[in-house]
């Protein structure tokens, strides 16, 4: 698969929301970093469990606050995952969880570039 030319996060708009403050964007994506790891634990655990209600639970605050911060890909992969939870159909959603977490990596990843 070829890297990822598009920006992980929407950076004029996320700039325009944080009025250009740099150091209060990075401190918000650090603590979103710290968050996602386990509500995606959760997410997993609900897919497994064969939770659609609880999958479109955990995905809604996931893709929340992903839009909240412009992480336009990480937001979108979680409305696909809500999405089939609302229709009650979760058989992809593990698959979707891995396109969740390889964007979440490209997520830190760009993070960690910004000055």
């Amino acid at each position: 698969m070829p890297p990822e030319k598009e920006s992980p996060v929407d950076m004029e708009r996320a700039m325009s929301l944080f009025d250009d403050d740099m150091e209060f964007f990075k401190r918000m994506y650090r603590k979103f970093l710290e968050y996602i790891p386990e509500q995606i634990d959760k997410l997993s655990g609900a897919a497994m469990s064969g939770s659609s209600e609880m999958v479109e639970l955990y995905a809604h605050g996931i893709r929340g606050a992903a839009g909240n911060l412009w992480a336009v890909k990480t937001c979108s992969i979680a409305g696909c995952i809500e999405n089939r939870g609302h229709d009650k159909n979760i058989s992809d959603v593990p698959l979707l969880i891995d396109d969740l977490r390889s964007e979440i990596m490209r997520l830190e990843d760009f993070i960690r570039t910004l000055k």
